[in-house]
């Protein structure tokens, strides 16, 4: 995609296949994350050119000194990509066994880190000529799905509402935001239930091809008509 040249991306929490697509589309590229030696495998994959438009910024940094520095790395910041907190899976929990303090343990890794890199990136985001908001959800988030922990609906909820929110306060300053609802993926040490598969009108777990996709096509100029949108990534599991 011709418009992801020269454009620069803050990620975290984002699979490498995902670094490595935009990186491949001409994109400049900072992972934030606490982990180096995941890192350090990932820059020992690229190319010398594709690691020139690569950083990596520490976590604990805190969140404007991030994007500050981004930009006096890259000149921009164009799109944010934040993803933290993996779902919990517990099949047959009942619902009433979550408690006070699971949920506040949830909110605090999914909600609020997201919330903070949001206010964060906004006034980079309001300079660029495209800003991209894109974030990520669960099919639970949706419609209730049962394959997930009770704390990850409720918590994964909430980013819904705020990718609505968000979309009407920074769709007058050029920037979108919309919200991928994932679905089971065909992940290396992934513990998908393949009966899950019975109860889906496509037969087949999100693919990495799949995926870095959509996430090319919401980060590029082309996707410049569509916010407060929830796409959902999950084989049928939500439709409508």
């Amino acid at each position: 995609m011709n418009t992801l040249q020269g454009r620069t991306a803050v990620i975290s929490g984002a699979p490498e296949d995902v670094i490595r697509e935009l990186l491949h589309e001409g994109m400049n590229v900072c992972m934030v994350t606490h982990m180096a030696s995941r890192a350090q495998v990932l820059i020992d994959s690229l190319s010398e050119e594709e690691k020139r438009r690569f950083m990596v910024s520490q976590n604990d940094l805190g969140d404007e000194a991030i994007f500050a520095n981004v930009k006096e790395r890259f000149g921009s910041v164009d799109v944010l990509i934040p993803n933290q907190g993996g779902p919990i899976r517990r099949d047959g929990e009942e619902v009433w066994s979550m408690s006070e303090e699971s949920l506040e343990r949830k909110l605090k890794l999914t909600l609020y880190p997201i919330w903070s890199l949001v206010r964060a990136a906004r006034p980079y985001l309001e300079k660029s000529r495209a800003g991209r908001i894109i974030l990520m959800t669960s099919a639970g988030a949706v419609n209730g799905y049962e394959g997930e922990s009770l704390e990850d609906t409720v918590a994964r909820g909430a980013l819904v509402s705020l990718t609505y929110r968000l979309a009407r306060e920074l769709g007058p300053k050029g920037v979108t935001v919309n919200i991928i609802a994932k679905g089971p993926m065909e992940e290396p040490h992934a513990s998908n239930d393949p009966k899950l598969l019975d109860t889906m009108p496509i037969k087949h777990f999100g693919s990495a091809d799949e995926f870095r996709s959509l996430i090319c096509y919401l980060a590029g100029e082309e996707s410049g008509y569509m916010t407060g949108q929830v796409l959902n990534f999950n084989g049928g599991i939500v439709i409508g």
